[in-house]
Order: C-alpha cells, then sequence, then structure tokens
C-alpha cells in the first residue's frame, strides 16, 4: 500500500503561501532568463557541426550537404556533381554548389527548388589538390570554410542566412595570391508528363547592380506559386577573381505566396541595399539564435550525445518557421529539384516524428508548424471518409502536401488522422492553451465521430474492436492493431479534456468516457518462455521491420511508469525481444519509448551514444534515406531520460543513469511546467518548478524517505512528505525543492 502523499492541511498553507508570493515571479523571470542567456552561450558555443570535407551532395533523399536555413528559406553546400556522361572519374577541387530552397515551393505533387548557384575556384592545377574543411557554429548559425591550395592560394568564406531576414550572406576572400573564380546559376524547369514545360523560368544579370537575377514559376494554382532570388555582389575587386579584400554577395529570395510583387521585390530590394546594413542584420540574427537557445538547456558529461542535441536543434531552427508550409520528410534540403517521396508528409509517423522533441526542449513555437497542413487537409479527409469508407468525420491518406495536396494513398491504414493528432496532444499537455484548443478541437472532434462510426461494439465481449486496419503499410485486414488502439485511447482522452476546458460538447463525455473505459486490451503472445505484445489480435503478429510493437508506448504514450506492474512487465520483455535501437524506421519510437518506461538507464545511454557516434552525418542527419524523423530522436530520448510526467505524475531522471552527472533548465512538461534539476554525484540537488496555469503538480520524490523544503523567492514555504510530493501552484509561480535540511541553491532563488 502507498503512503499518503501529503495532508490535507500542508496542502492548503502551501496554497495560501504561493498564492502570497505570486507577484514575485516577474522579477525572477527576468533574472532566469539573464542566466538562460549566459549560460545556453556558455554551453551551445562548445558545439559546431564539422565538415572534413566539402559534402558530396547526396540525393535524392536524406543529403550529407551543410545544412543552413531561418525557417522559410534554406540553403545548402556541397560539391558540384559530374555532368552525367562524363569523362572525368571525379569533379575538379575548387567546385561548390549552393542549392537554394523556400519552404512554400511546393507544386501539384511535390516541393520543389529556387535554384542553384556552381562556384567554381581555379586553382592551380600543377599544386597538390586543396584541402577543403567547413564547419557551422551552432549558436551563431554562421558557416565558415577554407579551400587551402598547399604552397598555393586558400579561399575563406563564411556564410549564413539572416534569422532575421529572407535574406543569405556570403563572404570571400583569398590568402596568398588571387584566384579566378565563376557564379554560375542554373534554375530548374518544371515539366508535365508529356515532358511539356509548365509554369515560367528566368535568368538573368541584375538590373541596376552586380549580380544575378532569377525566378521560377510552377504550374497553375499550385500550393507555392513561384518564388525569386536576387544576388548582389559588393566589393573592390574584380567580378571574376578573389583576392585579399573580402568580397560580399548578398541574396534575397521571395515567393509568391508571401508577396504578390516578389517577381520584382527582390530586385528592388538588393538595389538598394547598403552593405552598411549587413553588420545590423548580422547582429539581429544573433540575438534571435541567442534568444532561441535560451529556451532550455541540457548539459551532460557526453559530449558526442550533446553535441547532437544541440545540433537537433539547430536544425529545428533552420527549417520550422511557416506554419502554412512545414518542412517535409527530407527538410528543405535537397540537392535536386525531385525529392524523395515528394519531400512529403508521410502521416503514419515519418511526418510527427521530426517534431517529437519539440515541446519538451520548450521550442513551442516551433512545434506548432506540424499542425496547419493536417488542418487544411480536413476537406479532403471528410470527402475519403465519406467516399471510401462511409463513415463521418475525417479519414487521412498516409501521403499529404501543404494545402490540401495528397501524395500518396492510404494503404489501408486507419490510424493516420490519430496519429497526426500526437503532437497536437503534446502541445496542449504542455501548455494547456485555451487558444491552442479551440484551434484544433474540432480536428479531434471529427476523429472521434470517424472512429465512433467506424469501431464495432462487441456487446458479448463488453468491447470496442478495430478490424480491417491494416498495422503496416498493405499488412492485410489486421483485427486490433496496437498502434490503432493506443492512438484512438489518446485521441478521445484528449477531446475529453478540450471539451471540457472549452465548454462544448458536454452531451459527448458519456459516449466518450464509454469508448475509453471499453477499448479492447493489446493482445500478447508467447515467445521463449515470455509474454510480449502482439502486434494485432488476429492478422499480422510481428514484423521483422519498424517497432509498431511499441508505439503504443510511445509516442501513444499508452503505457507508462504510471502503468500497471503487468503492463510495465510486458513492455519490458517486448523491448528485450525487440532490439530495434538502430531500426531505419523505428528508432525514432524505440529509444523514447525505453526512455518513457525507465528502461535500464545505463542501456539507454550507451546505445544513444553508440547510435550517435556511428548512425549520424556531421550535418545532423542519420545516415540513410530518411531525413527530419531521425533529427528529433536524440534530444526527444534525452529530455524524458531527464524528466517526463505519465498520469500527471513527475519524475526526475528516470531513466537516467544515476552514476552520470546531468544538469537541465526549462524543459516542458505535461501540466504545462517547466523544470530545471540537477543529478550530481547520484544525488538530486534541487528542483525547480514554474507553473504556466496554476495546475496541481504531482512530483515522485526525488528524496526517497525523506522531507523536501518548498522555497519561493528565498524564502522557505513548507516542508512536505511523502512518496509524492503533491503542490498546488498559482498561474506564472515559480518553487524550488531541496531535500529537507539543504539549503536552496542561489541561481534557483
Amino acid at each position: 500500500m502507498r503512503r499518503r502523499s501529503i495532508s490535507l492541511k500542508l496542502t492548503v498553507r502551501v496554497a495560501v503561501a504561493l498564492i502570497a508570493l505570486g507577484p514575485a515571479y516577474g522579477a525572477q523571470d527576468a533574472q532566469v532568463d539573464k542566466t538562460m542567456l549566459a549560460e545556453s552561450r556558455r554551453i551551445v558555443s562548445q558545439h559546431k557541426a564539422v565538415f572534413e570535407k566539402i559534402p558530396a551532395g547526396v540525393a535524392p533523399y536524406s543529403t550529407d550537404a551543410v545544412l543552413l536555413g531561418n525557417g522559410d528559406i534554406a540553403m545548402t553546400l556541397s560539391t558540384t556533381p559530374l555532368e552525367k556522361g562524363s569523362a572525368l572519374k571525379k569533379q575538379e577541387p575548387g567546385k561548390i554548389r549552393f542549392w537554394f530552397h523556400k519552404n512554400d515551393m511546393w507544386d501539384h505533387s511535390s516541393a520543389r527548388s529556387v535554384g542553384l548557384i556552381d562556384a567554381s575556384f581555379k586553382f592551380d592545377p600543377a599544386k597538390p589538390e586543396p584541402k577543403c574543411t567547413v564547419e557551422t557554429d551552432l549558436y551563431t548559425a554562421t558557416t565558415t570554410g577554407t579551400l587551402a591550395q598547399a604552397g598555393g592560394v586558400s579561399v575563406r568564406f563564411k556564410i549564413w542566412v539572416s534569422a532575421a531576414d529572407d535574406m543569405i550572406f556570403m563572404e570571400f576572400l583569398a590568402e596568398n595570391g588571387r584566384i579566378p573564380y565563376t557564379f554560375q546559376p542554373q534554375v530548374m524547369k518544371s515539366m508535365d508528363r508529356r515532358n511539356n514545360e509548365i509554369g515560367e523560368t528566368e535568368l538573368r544579370d541584375m538590373k541596376g547592380g552586380d549580380g544575378i537575377y532569377l525566378r521560377r514559376t510552377l504550374q497553375k494554382d499550385s500550393p507555392g506559386g513561384g518564388a525569386s532570388l536576387c544576388m548582389r555582389r559588393f566589393g573592390t575587386g574584380k567580378r571574376d577573381e578573389l583576392d585579399q579584400n573580402r568580397q560580399v554577395f548578398a541574396f534575397a529570395i521571395d515567393s509568391m505566396v508571401k508577396n504578390p510583387h516578389y517577381a520584382a521585390a527582390v530586385e528592388k530590394k538588393m538595389s538598394g541595399f547598403d552593405l552598411a546594413g549587413m553588420a545590423t542584420q548580422y547582429e539581429a540574427h544573433k540575438q534571435w539564435w541567442a534568444r532561441f537557445w535560451a529556451e532550455s538547456l541540457v548539459e551532460i558529461p557526453d559530449k558526442v550525445i550533446e553535441h547532437q542535441y544541440y545540433l537537433a536543434n539547430y536544425i529545428f531552427a533552420s527549417c520550422c518557421r511557416d506554419k502554412d508550409f512545414p518542412p517535409g520528410i527530407l527538410g528543405p534540403w535537397f540537392c535536386t529539384d525531385g525529392p524523395g517521396w515528394s519531400d512529403d508528409y508521410h502521416l503514419n509517423y515519418n511526418y510527427q516524428a521530426a517534431f517529437y522533441s519539440l515541446y519538451g526542449s520548450n521550442h513551442v513555437a516551433l512545434g506548432e508548424v506540424q499542425d496547419q497542413p493536417l488542418l487544411d487537409y480536413m476537406p479532403n479527409a471528410r470527402k475519403l471518409a465519406h467516399n471510401d469508407l462511409k463513415m463521418p468525420g475525417i479519414y487521412y491518406p498516409t501521403g499529404i502536401g501543404p494545402k490540401g495536396v495528397t501524395t500518396c494513398g492510404g494503404f489501408n491504414q486507419k490510424s493516420n488522422g490519430a496519429y497526426g493528432a500526437v503532437n497536437m496532444i503534446f502541445r496542449w499537455k504542455t501548455t494547456y492553451d485555451l487558444a491552442y484548443a479551440k484551434k484544433v478541437y474540432p480536428y479531434f472532434k471529427e476523429l472521434t465521430e470517424f472512429w465512433e462510426g467506424y469501431m464495432t461494439f462487441e456487446k458479448d465481449k463488453d468491447r470496442y474492436v478495430i478490424d480491417n486496419d491494416s498495422i503496416h503499410e498493405n499488412s492485410g485486414k489486421d483485427f486490433n492493431s496496437i498502434v490503432s488502439l493506443a492512438l484512438v485511447r489518446a485521441v478521445f482522452g484528449t477531446a475529453l479534456e478540450m471539451s471540457a476546458a472549452l465548454g462544448v460538447d458536454r452531451n459527448k463525455i458519456e459516449k466518450w468516457n464509454h469508448i475509453l473505459a471499453h477499448l479492447s486490451k493489446y493482445a500478447t503472445r508467447e515467445v521463449d518462455g515470455k509474454t510480449i505484445f502482439r502486434y494485432t489480435e488476429v492478422g499480422t503478429e510481428y514484423w521483422n521491420g519498424n517497432t509498431l510493437g511499441i508505439q503504443h508506448i510511445y509516442p501513444a504514450l499508452g503505457i507508462g511508469l504510471e502503468s500497471s506492474q503487468e503492463l510495465i512487465n510486458l513492455s519490458f520483455n517486448t523491448l528485450d525481444f525487440m532490439q530495434r535501437w538502430f531500426d531505419n524506421n523505428g528508432d525514432t519510437s524505440f529509444f523514447p519509448a525505453a526512455a518513457y518506461l525507465g528502461y535500464h538507464p545505463g542501456v539507454i545511454y550507451a546505445k544513444l551514444h553508440e547510435y550517435v557516434a556511428t548512425q549520424y552525418r556531421p550535418n545532423g542527419f542519420r545516415n540513410n534515406k530518411h531525413g527530419m524523423e531521425k533529427v528529433a530522436t536524440i534530444p526527444n530520448t534525452v529530455n524524458m531520460m531527464l524528466c517526463s510526467v505519465h498520469q500527471d505524475v513527475m519524475r526526475l531522471f528516470p531513466a537516467w543513469p544515476k552514476s552520470v552527472d546531468a544538469r537541465f533548465a526549462n524543459l516542458r512538461q505535461f501540466g504545462a511546467f517547466l523544470v530545471a534539476s540537477e543529478l550530481k554525484g547520484g544525488e538530486v540537488r534541487y528542483v525547480r518548478i514554474t507553473s504556466e496555469k496554476g495546475r496541481p503538480c504531482t512530483l515522485v520524490n526525488p528524496w526517497p524517505g525523506k522531507d523536501a523544503d518548498v522555497y519561493c523567492d528565498g524564502k522557505k514555504l513548507a516542508a512536505l512528505k511523502g512518496d509524492k510530493l503533491v503542490m498546488p501552484t498559482t498561474v506564472g509561480l515559480t518553487v524550488t525543492l531541496v531535500p529537507a535540511g539543504a539549503a536552496c541553491p542561489a541561481t534557483e532563488n
């Protein structure tokens, strides 16, 4: 029997004290922000994406190129590939290709490029081949590089994509002599199935300046429309030669979606641009990134894992700012005009997986970018539900694009719409933002309408069942997929929460609660004397790839540390049996599922290190075809190893090895809490909790058998007792807990 968490008298005393001290939060918040700015700079500045040579520019899938962007425009840096049919065995040294992209460059079937520029530097062929190095400083989002020829000229460059404007700046100079160079632009043509050109292209010299202008329009009525780019050269040197004097190439990019006058706007902008404004732009750029990094921090001794943690967040901040046109499966970075899978939004996990970590890392604005394509597709989803399945509500195919684009069919998977709700659930539960609930509640309501119609109630077994629902693409008429069962539970549970918060659809409460109480249980099977989860009750028993056998644990959160010991044991057995740590698809769920269950912390930690050290490219993408979905795996797993919440109960370091020191600040948790803590020498030093919505907070006591002292603004409020510490909170108030008798750390007051 569990001990009672806290006495009613103590709960009331803490509540009164918190309410009285609530106004002190504002001053404390300013102090914390200042500390976060300094600490995040100290930590993140240690990390750089280092390339020992200029990448090849792998295409058409996940690329190895250097990645730059600001969430709306993007660029890759790689070598210029050989032309088809070339007699050369390898490309001449000194050639760099820059692909330019914009998130909203979408036609009716795929993402497309804006254009490219091939830069060529003419090194002395009689001297050794130049050595090329590139590195991106994550803290300032600035890329620098060198092409150095022994005994000859070295070319140095600095490139950054402004976080404050849709502009790109490149600076080049030569050391130890002069070197000829060329910039050769290209703009791709869109072709129909009969190889006829559709849309328009324009490529010419810039008017009123030394530079290049290109424009591309896509087919009529396409979601993206078109984009234009204008580059202007600044510098005193020759147009085709570098010397010790810096030459600056400034770019502006605009699109039809954002500006109906986009075609003329970029040229006008660059014609009037004063190079003195570059310094102002760079300061604004660095300030944006400094604020971004200060939203949260993690510091751990394994710098291989820590490096990938911050490199992942650099990637997200470089591509996730356009709510109407989020990054697809490859991000906005593809070294081709025909990206694999159309760079679409694959809804049977790939698209959603890219965003899993963003709420935990407190990058809320980046995470919410996922939602709009799903909301925009709702009219089409209604038609699919009605026409294909004769059902109410909404039914989603596997592949969609922005603004209602369909890229592929549904493969008999009925769960895509519910899978699309996962990150919305994370967003809601980590913020409890009523404006957000109002925005996405229609999506949840129509999902419940679909599943109410699609599920069957078996009276004799007193349960709801799901039939003819492939757990894997086209895996057959599977019955009671464990993934669908867990996702449906998550959808109905969240719909209940949102409807209560919004005060709507009270007539649905009884039905939705009945469904939650009578959903079928997860199927199991026996393997080598142990019981593990079966993928479906009837149909697909197991699958030799992917991790569908544990996706009911994560991301559906159907099982966690507050679940019954029977379910936890089943989950451990299944993880033991599957061992899919490095699966080409399922690593995105296998690692976080293990963390969410507290599965053997030392094993998770060792596997994370091995995973990063052996599986990831210098640019932060995993070394396989998949792109964005693999980026979130490390930060998501680390976040949940450090702190997690299941069924409104928070735990500190639930899957972190006790022998490994760790520190974090402002990790966002279910309940709309921001949490900071430190594990040192095997002991939790403190926990700081900021409540954004004034919800009650239940914390598993990080000091078993000891009391916890509660401080607010340096003043001790009370001592809490029990295995679980229950605290009422008020909106915007921060409390710090320490083991009884310990002093509150000065930085946590």
